[in-house]
């Protein structure tokens, strides 16, 4: 009868009476009335973890807030080989987790009693990161007091791994999420019935409108780009002011104006009929007179790289990355140094796989911006030492003025794919660039969904280096006719 229905009561300090019932074999644990397990509060989570993408890489959870532990198998059958730390104030909870098997006797988490306020400290002091962290503090149907505080945020923030994902409940409390959103991404947030939840992840990880690093400063407003780029193109004007910065060019009777800035564009007086189109860095509203288009004229997605720590500068690279950056350097068959225009030239003309009027228009891309950028742009070639002949490249543009350095071209022949070659001239790179005293690296373009499927290897590849990814919201646009009114 036991398996139709059960009821089993259990006194707790800090809980009070904790009543569990099961009808036809399923547990509900409650609290004052409030479930903390139950088919409701799994199926909360189920549709929450399907929001965590299975290939995400998740090996280490973090939950706090375990209460009798109901999500720990739906986590397993999502991530089977994760390790799961569990934090919880009540020892009678974990007790009833225990008792009702709520997980296996042989695959069991690791069980931390204790305040999640001073847990999340400790894990710190540990240097310790999750790659998925699950939040659902509660005493009865209110919220833990620390998920109003900053501090505890701030934790949180440096306890997610820097490609991680951090799910969050607030039963009814959304106004929880403005706290979150001060110090982290909000990448979507969604009810489910009488709950309120959110994904989130550190910010730069693909959501339009996320701010950037103090310092980052966009190559279309480095006014030494816009100079030797005009050099290129004597038909366009250099236009704006600083901040933004922008370009002026005629196509027949039609005048273009192109800017690049979170900053309003300030519209100078001029003859012709013109459409002025503004594409804003991070900025989602959209000011008086301007019109969204329906269209993305500019790059939907790029990314670039911060040297935050010059001794370290790998470690927020992938695991992955990181193996072959070793792997580069343990090999002592290979060198890396600087080429000249002819060498690179040549060794480019033997990759295999673009059609030929693109391996032609990159070629005369990269002898354009060599001659328009002279010293300020670089190129790398990794050679085989003893026969010395190149087997791959890359060329990248120095912008002092903006404290980055851009990347334009890179390839790799084809008897190089399997060495570690592309990790060791991205090493190169960034050891230049440190050296040069530069802070950031600007990887370009990172596919997004909409984009060619052929560019999502290679923008596999830029992600693995901690790329801090910038998605454009849809340009502004504006018709001004012949002058301002």
């Amino acid at each position: 009868m036991s398996f139709l229905y059960e009821s089993r009561t259990y006194a707790s300090e800090k809980n009070d009476l904790i009543r569990c019932v099961r009808i036809f074999g399923r547990w509900s644990v409650r609290v004052g009335g409030i479930d903390q397990t139950s088919p409701y509060v799994s199926a909360i989570w189920k549709r929450a973890l399907g929001r965590v993408p299975k290939n995400s890489g998740v090996k280490k959870v973090l939950i706090l807030g375990l209460g009798a532990g109901g999500n720990i198998k739906l986590i397993w059958r999502r991530f089977p080989n994760c390790k799961i730390t569990a934090v919880e104030w009540d020892p009678v909870m974990v007790e009833i987790a225990q008792n009702l098997k709520f997980f296996k006797p042989n695959k069991q988490p690791l069980l931390i009693i204790d305040d999640a306020l001073k847990a999340v400290p400790r894990f710190n002091e540990l240097k310790k990161q999750f790659d998925l962290i699950i939040v659902d503090l509660f005493h009865s149907s209110k919220p833990a007091p620390a998920l109003y505080e900053k501090s505890f945020i701030a934790g949180l923030a440096e306890l997610l791994a820097p490609n991680g994902y951090l799910l969050l409940n607030v039963f009814r409390k959304p106004e929880i999420f403005e706290v979150f959103d001060e110090q982290m991404s909000r990448m979507s947030s969604w009810r489910f019935d009488l709950n309120r939840l959110a994904l989130y992840r550190h910010r730069g990880k693909g959501k339009a409108g996320d701010s950037l690093p103090a310092g980052y400063v966009h190559y279309k407003q480095s006014p030494s780009y816009l100079v030797y780029s005009r050099a290129q193109n004597s038909k366009t004007d250099l236009v704006g002011k600083n901040g933004c910065l922008g370009i002026r060019w005629n196509y027949g009777p039609i005048c273009f104006e192109s800017y690049e800035s979170d900053k309003e564009p300030e519209i100078e007086p001029h003859k012709s009929f013109r459409l002025v189109i503004w594409q804003p860095i991070t900025r989602l509203d959209k000011p008086s007179n301007w019109h969204r288009s329906w269209l993305q004229m500019n790059l939907r997605q790029t990314g670039f790289s911060e040297i935050k720590n010059p001794d370290r500068y790998w470690e927020n690279w992938t695991a992955h990355a990181k193996r072959h950056r070793q792997k580069w350097l343990r090999d002592k068959s290979f060198i890396i140094n600087e080429g000249n225009l002819h060498e690179f030239i040549s060794a480019y003309q033997k990759v295999r796989g673009l059609p030929f009027f693109m391996k032609r228009d990159f070629i005369k891309l990269i002898q354009k911006q060599k001659t328009a950028y002279n010293d300020l742009a670089h190129l790398f070639l990794a050679r085989e030492k003893e026969a010395n002949q190149a087997i791959a490249g890359l060329m990248v543009i120095d912008l002092h003025d903006i404290n980055s350095s851009h990347h334009l071209v890179s390839f790799i022949l084809p008897g190089a794919r399997k060495t570690s070659v592309g990790v060791g001239l991205i090493d190169y790179w960034f050891k230049r660039a440190i050296s040069d005293s530069l802070k950031f690296l600007n990887f370009g373009t990172v596919w997004a969904p909409g984009d060619s499927r052929s560019w999502k290897g290679f923008s596999q590849f830029k992600t693995q280096f901690g790329l801090y990814l910038i998605r454009r919201p849809y340009p502004l646009i504006l018709f001004i006719r012949g002058k301002i009114m």
